[in-house]
């Protein structure tokens, strides 16, 4: 369907170009997939994953355990964790 689309819009911009004189009669597009644009795209959307993905993993490392564990601990034996029924 999306190729039927490109195809009709290289055609109205055919016959725009030949009607501003430009001389191109017949303009060539290849609209097959390309490996080489699949692979470009595979390899920006891994980068993009493995960057956005390292701040909150960065984040984890830097957090105080010990405190949390704490926290958690004393909320555990006879605090209120804010749970509304408890």
């Amino acid at each position: 369907m999306s190729t039927a689309i490109c195809r009709f819009l290289v055609g109205l911009l055919q016959d725009k170009l030949a009607q501003f004189g430009t001389g191109a009669e017949y303009l060539f597009v290849d609209l097959s997939p390309s490996s080489a644009v699949f692979a470009y795209a595979v390899v920006i959307s891994v980068m993009t994953g493995v960057l956005v993905g390292l701040g909150p993993a960065r984040q984890a490392t830097h957090a105080d355990v010990a405190s949390a564990m704490k926290h958690e601990t004393a909320a555990g034996i006879g605090g209120h964790r804010g749970c509304a029924v408890c």
